[in-house]
C-alpha cells in the first residue's frame, strides 16, 4: 500500500505505474475511462482531477492507496 499526501503524489504514483506497465497515454486513457487529453493534462500537472475520477483511476490500475492529510495544510486538525 502506498501513502499519498497530495494530488502530486497520486499523479506521480499513477505515472510510474503506467510506465511500469508499458502503457501509452492513449492506451492508459482507454483503460482508465478518461480522455487522452485529460490524462495528459493531469499527468503533466496542467490541471487537477476530481476525487471520483482519481478513485476510478486507482481502482482500474489495481493500486492500493491511503490518503494521509498533509499536517501543514490549512485547516489541519481543526
Amino acid at each position: 500500500m502506498t501513502i499519498v499526501n497530495t494530488q502530486d503524489d497520486l499523479r506521480d504514483l499513477v505515472a510510474l505505474e503506467l510506465v511500469r506497465r508499458g502503457l501509452s497515454q492513449r492506451a492508459a486513457a482507454e483503460k482508465l475511462g478518461v480522455t487522452q487529453a485529460g490524462l495528459c493534462d493531469w499527468l503533466s500537472g496542467a490541471r487537477g482531477v476530481r476525487l471520483d475520477t482519481a478513485l476510478r483511476v486507482v481502482r482500474a490500475l489495481g493500486l492500493e492507496v491511503t490518503v494521509q492529510r498533509n499536517r501543514e495544510a490549512p485547516g489541519y486538525g481543526e
